[in-house]
């Protein structure tokens, strides 16, 4: 990859190493979509994305879609992203791994898809970077959406912009990693970063303090304790999933 989009100008500034390498990113991510919609496109003629009817009685065909491209390219935050590429493959490893393991189920996930890709450094260092960044985008987004979201359209769109951004750069970070594949070429990558990217999730998460969201403790104050009464599983299985 280096060689087919290599850095001519050794004076760009970081901003334009970020936007060209964005752009790059994009270009390879063309590529799994053409095979993703590909793929989505053998399955429906031969009638395995069939999954019913909608309200207007017509057929839906989504039940063997692979990529969500919008929700990739206009997602705000990390979580819809990732959710929205492989899609069945994500639905599996949640329910293989995500949703068995006690310890952070999160980081064991991504942990796993490394593994599953192969063993090359590049898959372990993308995967698990990707992992801290979304544990760390969660953490933040239940500081930062109640005080921009609810303080006129201006400041909730700066932040959605914002957030967009954040997202798209940390997307390039950590894919691009998996597409190198090799130590050195990731090393030489993410030194165009500075490493912020690797830093700042790992400062977040040991330096600013958890906070419920606003979800968990709306489920504190319609059922009160949450070890009694029946709903007490669907509230810690909806906690553990913001």
């Amino acid at each position: 990859m280096c060689e087919l989009y290599p850095i001519t100008d050794s004076s760009m500034n970081v901003f334009l190493k970020v936007l060209y390498f964005s752009l790059v990113s994009f270009v390879i991510r063309c590529r799994f979509y053409f095979v993703f919609l590909l793929n989505d496109s053998i399955s429906n003629a031969a009638g395995l994305g069939f999954e019913g009817y909608d309200e207007q009685n017509r057929p839906k065909w989504g039940l063997a879609s692979n990529i969500d491209i919008l929700s990739i390219e206009l997602s705000m935050n990390a979580r819809n992203s990732l959710n929205s590429w492989n899609i069945t493959s994500s639905r599996w490893i949640r329910r293989v791994v995500y949703e068995r393991v006690s310890w952070n189920p999160t980081l064991a996930s991504f942990l796993f898809s490394a593994w599953w890709h192969g063993f090359y450094p590049g898959f372990y260092l993308g995967f698990f970077t990707a992992g801290l960044g979304l544990m760390a985008s969660k953490k933040m987004r239940r500081w930062c959406n109640p005080f921009f979201t609810d303080h006129g359209p201006v400041l909730k769109w700066t932040y959605h912009v914002a957030t967009w951004v954040l997202t798209q750069v940390y997307v390039t970070y950590s894919c691009l990693a998996v597409s190198l594949v090799w130590f050195p070429a990731v090393w030489t990558f993410w030194s165009h970063y500075y490493f912020v990217p690797s830093l700042a999730p790992l400062l977040v998460l040991l330096l600013v303090p958890s906070r419920q969201s606003q979800r968990h403790k709306d489920s504190h104050d319609v059922n009160g304790d949450v070890k009694s009464g029946p709903s007490s599983d669907s509230n810690t299985k909806h906690s553990k999933q913001d």
